[in-house]
């Protein structure tokens, strides 16, 4: 689907972020995930870590929206 003059980049440029976006968000996931799951022993364990999961799972919710959205404006693009 190349279009005269445009690189393949220039058109899945939204597909790549998408992609990206969508693996960092995972990986994030998985992070925050494992700092609210983990055996916790005092206060910098049972009040900082899982803060910063929690943090993290905000984190993730952006970036899978991001992922959509960008998932979304390709499709668009893609249409045209």
């Amino acid at each position: 689907m190349k279009t005269k003059g445009k690189s393949w980049l220039r058109d899945h440029v939204y597909s790549v972020l998408s992609i990206t976006c969508a693996v960092f968000a995972f990986i994030v996931f998985l992070c925050s995930f494992w700092l609210m799951a983990a055996p916790h022993k005092g206060y910098m364990d049972d009040v900082i870590l899982p803060a910063f999961g929690s943090i993290g799972l905000v984190i993730t919710l952006v970036f899978t929206l991001t992922s959509i959205g960008f998932r979304i404006i390709w499709i668009r693009r893609k249409k045209k």
